[in-house]
């Protein structure tokens, strides 16, 4: 079973780092933390018997990082410390929250 301990500590070390994170994420740290309080209520997930959750701010981290940069999912799983399976699973989640949701409140069109 993960630590989420692990993956909390994983997750305020990239936080931390401004610097490297807009580069990972391409988008400022105020704009994440926007993102994480509009999308957290439908991203955030329970922990079950079978494996701890991960934060909401390290599935946005991810699924930023795998949009921004295009970077394959073993990269991600180093920076994060979650398995690709995981993380392939989380920027679906991640996208569908965001069309289904997100879109319509900045652009009527959609």
């Amino acid at each position: 079973m993960h630590d989420n301990l692990g993956l909390q500590i994983v997750s305020c070390w990239v936080l931390s780092q401004k610097g490297c994170f807009k580069q990972r994420t391409r988008i400022s740290h105020g704009t994440f933390r926007f993102l994480c309080k509009k999308l957290s209520q439908f991203v955030e997930k329970n922990d079950t018997c079978i494996r701890s959750n991960i934060s909401v701010e390290t599935r946005i981290a991810v699924s930023l990082c795998r949009w921004g940069t295009r970077n394959g999912l073993l990269l991600v799983r180093e920076v994060y410390g979650i398995a690709e399976c995981r993380a392939s699973c989380v920027v679906k989640e991640f996208c569908k929250v965001v069309k289904k949701y997100f879109i319509k409140s900045f652009s009527p069109i959609f």
